[in-house]
């Protein structure tokens, strides 16, 4: 099934405005695979965003250093270099955003750091496109001296304040949310505040109507019209007009992953929300009634098979919501605006063998739009598109070192699981073509509950692919993006038809695409972790070996770990309903814990986990190699002291990699040659 991807090899001509730019796609054929830095060191153009004027575009710039950091270039001269205008010595700059054509916010990444993994603070800064009047908002961490011998009050806030809005009326304000906790440290309810980013004043932003709000929309302006909260298993659902201070509460109801409804916008006093829809209840974009407090009957924007998620484009003008941003097996757009779906129609007539997305702040009667395409075998490249000329020039790319013509293609198909439900499965196969089974790799997505894939390319799939193995990357039940029936289908699944779905897209593979069946192996992160031992431990003869990085190998962890990130009411409400109760359902847990069951694990095992892991503490891997190694002597183990829940560390990220590699190789044979990292 293919729905929403372009057709045609990536490398054909592209043609902008006349002047063919296919050098930046087609480059001579290596003899050697690309290196592991080629795929895991930062891209040096991270991400961009136009000003409202279209005059100026914010860049994540990859440093020397092997930090990103943010830079401006002035699109009114010809070539110009972006200008450095923040970075940090420990950090990339993480998201940013436009305020007005002067002024733009960011915050940190800090993914490599244990503090970064205990607290997950990014802080928030703002400064002018110039590189003036630089001004820090929030922290970044949840410690630091005080400075008793000053007077001066500080205006920065302590890293429980987070960035929740940006009003688009070209203000240099913007919202953010104070995080409140409980005595044990659990998140329990924010307060939202209007702040100047150039005083650092702030004000609150009238009556809270519960102490448990978790979940705020706010309007054009800023103002916070829609409130939900969470206590108690229950979603309460509030609602205040445009201009009156008073909260109403609309509903309650049962709060889990796939509650009734989730608000998105107002548009006045409109409300729009998602909500399940057709057989499949794929989550689908509603008009929300609010003096009946009822759905509108029939969705605005709904997709066969797939989930609408909360992806939406504001025009910083006017204020409206203008498209929705949605994936299908690969992004897509819906344009509200008629000139921006006529320039969407362009763009991909140019732009054929890509997804294309525009990119802009203003969007309506814009000078220029921002185009980020990409594919399967291509990182993300910038373009610009003159609204006047109707031509596009090339401004940069992620990835420029990657030869798109070495990266392995993806597919998406859908087969039934043994019990007939639809799977979706994300293929990833080796340039070139064999005659031969090849090896294989059967990578399960983290979470679990989450969407594993986007057709597009990915880091791990393309190195893995790079070395000749195929790649499976099965979505299976309980994850997100493919209508509730499949998520809840997940629900207390754990080892059981979750892993069970895992063993039907591995025997598809074999029939259909080619995978030799005597060299698999399973690997994944996080849950993926755990699939890939539970993998082993139901399919010896299925799996010749198992690559887990910090995966869960005991449900019930989950649960008495009390380091980690879990809150109590996660534990008390939301884990019971999708994992379990550790008491009522002791014995399926046993049955499902790799860790109980370490003595049924013979195959080759590579271990990895993070010293400051908050959401799979190491104990999860301690224990479990402590219990499997009495008796298979085939495991390799290492920790990454300063790591939490994946690596950040491009040192790390090279030693496990390298690890991988070798690993691989070893268990299903070599099968291109070895490269030496740079």
């Amino acid at each position: 099934m293919q729905t929403n991807r372009p057709a045609g090899a990536l490398w054909s001509r592209l043609v902008a405005g006349g002047l063919a730019v296919l050098a930046l796609l087609c480059t001579s054929a290596q003899a050697a695979p690309p290196s592991i830095d080629d795929f895991f060191k930062a891209p040096t153009f991270a991400q961009a965003a136009l000003s409202p004027s279209g005059r100026y575009l914010a860049v994540g710039v990859g440093l020397a250093t092997g930090r990103v950091g943010l830079g401006v270039i002035d699109l009114e001269q010809r070539n110009a270099a972006p200008k450095l205008v923040a970075n940090f010595s420990d950090a990339d700059i993480g998201y940013f955003q436009w305020l007005n054509d002067r002024r733009l916010i960011y915050t940190a990444a800090e993914n490599d750091k244990a503090a970064a993994n205990l607290s997950g603070a990014r802080g928030l800064w703002a400064i002018d496109r110039d590189g003036a009047d630089g001004r820090k908002l929030i922290e970044r961490r949840t410690y630091g001296v005080s400075d008793q011998s000053s007077h001066i009050v500080s205006k920065v806030l302590p890293s429980s304040y987070a960035i929740e809005a940006v009003p688009s009326d070209g203000s240099d304000d913007v919202i953010v949310a104070e995080a409140r906790r409980d005595n044990v440290g659990d998140f329990v309810g924010s307060v939202p505040f209007r702040l100047d980013t150039r005083s650092g004043v702030k004000r609150i932003l009238g009556p809270v109507p519960d102490t448990r709000i978790t979940y705020w929309v706010f309007d054009s302006r800023g103002d916070a019209r829609v409130a939900v909260a969470q206590s108690g298993g229950k979603a309460r659902l509030y609602w205040r007009e445009t201009g009156n201070d008073k909260w109403t509460l609309l509903d309650e109801y049962e709060s889990r992953l796939s509650q009734k409804l989730t608000p998105l916008w107002v548009d006045g006093n409109e409300l729009y929300v998602t909500a399940g829809a057709g057989a499949a209840s794929t989550r689908s974009l509603f008009r929300y009634d609010v003096p009946t407090r009822k759905i509108v009957p029939g969705p605005v924007f709904t997709i066969a098979g797939f989930d609408y998620g909360r992806d939406y484009q504001v025009d910083h003008g006017s204020g409206r919501v203008i498209a929705i941003h949605y994936a299908t097996d690969a992004a897509g757009t819906h344009w509200f605006d008629p000139q921006l779906k006529a320039a969407q129609q362009e763009v991909d007539k140019l732009l054929p063998t890509t997804v294309n997305r525009i990119i802009c702040t203003r969007c309506t009667d814009a000078p220029r739009l921002l185009v980020r395409a990409h594919s399967d075998r291509q990182p993300a490249l910038y373009l610009l598109f003159d609204t006047q000329t109707r031509k596009l020039e090339y401004v940069g790319g992620a990835r420029p070192w990657i030869d798109a013509k070495q990266m392995a293609t993806q597919d998406f198909v859908r087969i039934k699981a043994r019990d007939g439900m639809s799977l979706p499965i994300y293929i990833t196969k080796p340039a070139g073509k064999s005659t031969q089974p090849q090896p294989a790799v059967v990578l399960v997505h983290g979470g679990p509950h989450v969407r594993g894939n986007v057709w597009g390319w990915d880091a791990d799939a393309q190195f893995l692919a790079s070395r000749g193995y195929i790649v499976i990357e099965p979505e299976f039940r309980g994850g997100d993006g493919f209508g509730l029936r499949h998520l809840e289908a997940g629900f207390k699944q754990w080892g059981l038809a979750m892993q069970d779905d895992v063993t039907d897209a591995t025997h598809w593979a074999i029939k259909e695409a080619g995978v030799d069946p005597k060299r698999i192996c399973i690997a994944g992160a996080s849950y993926g972790g755990y699939a890939a031992l539970m993998g082993l431990v139901r399919e010896p003869d299925l799996y010749r070996c198992g690559i887990n990085w910090v995966g869960v190998t005991d449900p019930e962890f989950m649960f008495s770990l009390h380091w980690s990130d879990f809150s109590e009411e996660a534990k008390r409400y939301g884990l019971p309903v999708m994992l379990g109760d550790p008491k009522a359902d002791a014995a399926r847990f046993a049955a499902t814990s790799p860790l109980k069951q370490a003595d049924k694990i013979n195959q080759p095992l590579l271990l990895a986990y993070g010293g400051v892991d908050r959401r799979v503490p190491i104990k999860h891997g301690t224990a479990f190699r402590d219990a499997v190694i009495r008796h298979n002597k085939d495991v390799e183990w290492v920790a990454y002291g300063d790591e939490g829940h994946g690596w950040g560390s491009m040192e790390n990220k090279r030693d496990f990699w390298g690890r991988v590699e070798k690993f691989l190789a070893r268990n299903i044979g070599e099968v291109a040659p070895a490269v030496a990292s740079k």
